[in-house]
């Protein structure tokens, strides 16, 4: 028997119902596949890959003007912390992707 507690108008009533009128189900199944988000799916994983590499250059170039420039080279800090960004969201979407297997 399972006991359920339902709130009924701020009081608690207790009902009995048996475990025999209820189907049940496979707690985990193996022919069910998890379910992507639109956010999240391959597709946008390479977009982000994509644009992770386009800052990663700019940062690259950033980099190299701030070193030969002495104007800029108190903010070389900038572009490498614009590089180390883009490579973290760049490598945190290839595991992703590994991980699920998918197109990779």
């Amino acid at each position: 028997m399972l006991w359920h507690v339902k709130k009924k108008n701020y009081i608690l009533c207790l009902s009995i119902e048996k475990e025999d009128n209820k189907m049940k189900l496979d707690q985990s199944p193996f022919f069910r596949k998890p379910i992507i988000p639109w956010y999240d799916s391959n597709l946008l994983c390479w977009i982000f890959i994509i644009i992770c590499t386009i800052s990663l250059v700019f940062a690259i170039v950033g980099i190299k003007v701030a070193l030969f420039n002495h104007l800029f080279s108190d903010y070389v800090w900038l572009p490498i912390c614009l590089g180390l960004l883009a490579l973290f969201v760049m490598i945190k979407i290839l595991i992703k992707l590994i991980k699920r297997g998918q197109n990779f």
